[in-house]
């Protein structure tokens, strides 16, 4: 494990690396180890086959009470161009919140923000055709913007938003990191309580499982961790 971790970590003055050997099953050691040792973020790789292993992230990401950074296999390590797919939602927040530090820290001064909506059934019962419809709900997305970022320091940092009509989201996520060349995905896991910290929406889910990039999949600091913390007496 030292050998390994002295090939990419030269060491610093500021900075301890403490080694640890655990015996059990990985998902279990891992959350134990995270609420005794109180940590804030868990980066972990993801390989690109064998599926029962790249289920590990997922579930990590899904009961950790903590942030989840998922490096996949061959993948860069330094982020250049950041994407935050956002609904608006207060967890979202948190999400470009973390990526606006994630950016000063990297000297990156453009993030992307990408929201991908759907026509609602029904649609054509307002008269409009497909086309306006979809100009109708691309302005509503570009107020309900406008709002969510009114809220948030931005540090300076510019806002490049993204507006796509899709019904399946992680395609569209799949396509901007194409064209944009986007290199860290920074995700907003749902809900703030302790029962909804434990769940992850499955565009999520998809993003995580599939995508080629790094995902940072960001939670406040002990969402769940009551319920977890009764979990783990039982495993």
């Amino acid at each position: 494990m030292q050998d390994q971790v002295s090939k990419v970590f030269a060491g610093q003055t500021d900075a301890q690396a403490i080694f640890e050997v655990a015996e059990g099953k990985p998902l279990e050691v891992l959350l134990d180890q995270i609420v005794k040792k109180d940590i804030d973020l868990v980066v972990i790789g993801r390989k690109k086959a064998a599926k029962d292993t790249r289920r590990l992230p997922i579930n990590l990401a899904r009961k950790a009470p903590c942030s989840v950074l998922i490096v996949p296999e061959e993948s860069d390590t330094a982020p250049s161009n950041i994407l935050i797919p956002v609904d608006f939602s207060e967890f979202c927040k948190d999400a470009l919140t973390q990526a606006i530090q994630l950016a000063l820290a990297n000297n990156i001064s453009t993030l992307h923000i990408l929201h991908v909506f759907k026509l609602p059934l029904g649609y054509y019962k307002t008269g409009n055709s497909q086309e306006e419809f979809t100009e109708i709900m691309r302005g509503n997305a570009k107020k309900d913007y406008e709002k969510f970022v009114s809220q948030i320091d931005l540090k300076g940092l510019r806002l490049a938003p993204i507006f796509i009509r899709h019904d399946k989201p992680s395609q569209v996520i799949e396509q901007v990191i194409e064209e944009k060349k986007i290199d860290l995905i920074v995700l907003g896991t749902r809900g703030r309580n302790a029962g909804a910290g434990l769940l992850l929406g499955s565009i999520t889910e998809d993003v995580i499982l599939n995508t080629r990039v790094p995902i940072m999949a960001v939670k406040q600091k002990g969402t769940g961790l009551l319920i977890l913390e009764v979990l783990l007496k039982y495993v």
